[in-house]
């Protein structure tokens, strides 16, 4: 092969998983506060929560600052052509449902990127923008209501179709009919498109807030403000193939489930191993330019096996690496690891509430009224006993570090560096609980305020070894305040997060939990509304409060949609009303890990841009 010279952009990949929620439950979950209506929580000695807000914390440390790296070289020497290799990071064969319309396993978006395209685009706080990367670009209406998406001149469908305005209207007709077998309706605020619920429901054949202005250009009208810019809109269906499918048989047909499966992205796929590979190979009339590698082949491999195929060059590149194996693997000469902050954060959580599976549409958190972690002086005792900085740095290589705030800091927009952690100290965290009233009985533990035995049930799901260290350092500092506390490790992955999550009607809280763990990924939006509102079956510690419910409706409101300083701001008082409420305790934030292969080269991990893989490009044809 000989080498060809271009002048080449920055690639930012962001998988299209990060479009949506991912719970991570099996490592945690999310918790609750009893408070009042004002935004401050009053314990049983009338000390308010607001004594958590008195010592250390910030954002990302000089230490992760120090490692974090998210490009491999820019370069415009390397490679015309070449197979880049792509291990998909997964224990079981990947489903292979091949549009985000259809498909719910985030395996799936990382298949889908290579092939399928990207729409639209998105900046570094995870806006909608106008850059260049997707194939449409946007205008927002004056008042908020409408936004009109023009197509690029010269998109193509890998089949030769061009890419229109009629496909993406078309996609949005499937999606919002009767018989549509996915789960998207409704995940974007696509119920509040005008007309589209008398489309749904059969009154009638047209949805009248999606206008067809041209073969290039949409608009899509809303019955109300929406933060329009802070969506995930649709990729389109090739409306040419599908239009003759019945709505209820396109998940099942071969251009979902097969190398029949058309795109208008980077890469063709040429063949497909079910479960197992995929192989895409270049496509020479892609709207931004052909791609620099000729082939890519995507292989599953199991997360055990990610380190010795990335040492032995059998992979060039791998969807993600475990935190854990990088001890014993980042010192490879042959492999860059690259590292950005994620967004997810971990946490502790207190049952605060009570879930009501026939209140409102389909149930609602309403607040506990006798439950020890109510007291607002437990709950901070608590979290100044435990010190995340020793679990760091001694389970966790100092990968991770502590976090004081429930928005991770890849929201520069959004996260609160100043908000600080209650000063770890064991001896002050007695002397709270010895003013409290909670006293210590003749057998050792604590009563509470009115001098009842004092039993407290910590959950945690079973993992890995280091996780039951973490657990069990926590059990450890809290026994210190003579608190009789029993660790429930019982559960595995799936099972805990069906023991935490809400249900539908007969449903009912297990009401031995007091306090557990967990952790949640964001996506792009972090909006606390899906995680903490009163109607939300992922709020696990069902706390509810007239000032939550302030709050979140701001950070959602039409003005909020339309000022992201006004969205800033109200965030900001979320957080400080979170950690003053101390519902959940913040414990971590970690990275994401990319390792690449030194061959590689204009390749970077990140969020916030689309569809770059065809600037990836190879300086050797054979792996390092």
């Amino acid at each position: 092969m000989k080498k060809r010279s271009t002048l080449l952009a920055l690639l930012s990949v962001v998988f299209l998983l990060s479009l949506f929620l991912v719970a991570c439950g099996g490592n945690g979950t999310d918790g609750t506060d009893d408070g009042t209506d004002d935004g401050t929580d009053t314990s049983e000695n009338g000390t308010t929560e607001g004594n958590a807000t008195d010592a250390t914390g910030g954002s990302i440390p000089d230490h992760i600052e120090a490692i974090i790296q998210r490009e491999m070289p820019t370069t415009d020497d390397h490679l015309d052509g070449g197979t880049l290799r792509y291990g998909l990071v997964m224990a079981n064969p990947f489903a292979g449902v091949l549009h985000p319309l259809f498909s719910g396993e985030a395996t799936d978006f990382n298949i889908q990127d290579f092939y399928l395209g990207n729409i639209i685009d998105y900046d570094e706080n995870f806006l909608l923008t106008n850059y260049g990367r997707g194939a449409a670009t946007y205008e927002i209406s004056d008042d908020g209501l409408s936004i009109t998406f023009t197509i690029a001149e010269g998109v193509y469908w890998h089949d030769g179709y061009p890419l229109t305005a009629y496909d993406w209207a078309f996609t949005y007709e499937v999606m919002a009919h009767p018989d549509y077998t996915g789960t998207r309706f409704g995940q974007q605020g696509e119920r509040s498109i005008v007309g589209i619920m008398d489309f749904h429901e059969g009154a009638v054949d047209y949805i009248a807030g999606i206008e067809v202005l041209s073969e290039r250009v949409m608009r899509i009208t809303y019955s109300e403000i929406m933060s329009l810019r802070n969506q995930a809109y649709m990729i389109p269906l090739p409306s040419h193939i599908f239009r003759d499918i019945p709505v209820a048989d396109m998940e099942d047909s071969p251009y979902v489930r097969t190398d029949a499966a058309v795109g208008f992205g980077a890469f063709e796929i040429e063949v497909i191993v079910p479960g197992e590979s995929v192989t895409y190979v270049r496509n020479d009339n892609f709207w931004r330019g052909a791609p620099n590698v000729e082939r890519v082949e995507l292989m599953v491999i199991n997360p055990q096996l990610v380190g010795t195929a990335m040492e032995n060059g059998e992979i060039d590149i791998a969807s993600t690496f475990q935190e854990a194996q990088f001890g014993y693997f980042g010192h490879l000469d042959n492999v860059t690891f690259l590292k950005s902050p994620a967004l997810i954060y971990n946490y502790i959580a207190f049952r605060m509430g009570v879930w009501d599976p026939e209140l409102g549409e389909s149930g609602q958190s309403t607040p506990l009224t006798d439950s020890p972690v109510l007291n607002a002086d437990l709950r901070l005792a608590l979290w100044k006993a435990i010190d995340n900085n020793v679990v760091t740095s001694t389970w966790r290589s100092d990968l991770r570090w502590e976090a004081s705030t429930l928005i991770p800091p890849g929201f520069t927009a959004f996260h609160d560096a100043s908000l600080q952690r209650p000063e770890h100290s064991v001896e002050a965290a007695n002397a709270l609980l010895d003013e409290a009233g909670f006293e210590i009985g003749d057998d050792g533990y604590r009563m509470d305020p009115d001098g009842n035995p004092l039993e407290l049930n910590f959950f945690a799901s079973q993992q890995d070894n280091i996780q039951e260290y973490i657990h069990q350092y926590y059990l450890s500092q809290w026994q210190q305040l003579h608190l009789n506390i029993n660790l429930n490790m019982d559960y595995e992955f799936t099972a805990y997060g069906a023991l935490l999550d809400a249900g539908p009607s007969g449903y009912e809280d297990d009401p031995r939990i007091h306090i557990f763990t967990g952790a949640w990924g964001t996506g792009i939006n972090p909006s606390p509304t899906g995680l903490y509102g009163r109607s939300a079956a992922w709020n696990r510690s069902r706390y509810t409060s007239d000032r939550m419910d302030e709050l979140t409706t701001r950070i959602d409101s039409d003005r909020a949609a339309m000022d992201i300083e006004y969205r800033a701001e109200a965030f900001f008082e979320w957080q400080a009303y979170m950690h003053e409420n101390m519902s959940l305790i913040p414990t971590e934030f970690r990275l994401d890990f990319i390792p690449v292969n030194n061959r590689v080269v204009n390749f970077a991990s990140g969020f916030g841009f689309f569809d770059g893989w065809h600037l990836v490009a190879l300086t050797d044809e054979t792996p390092h």
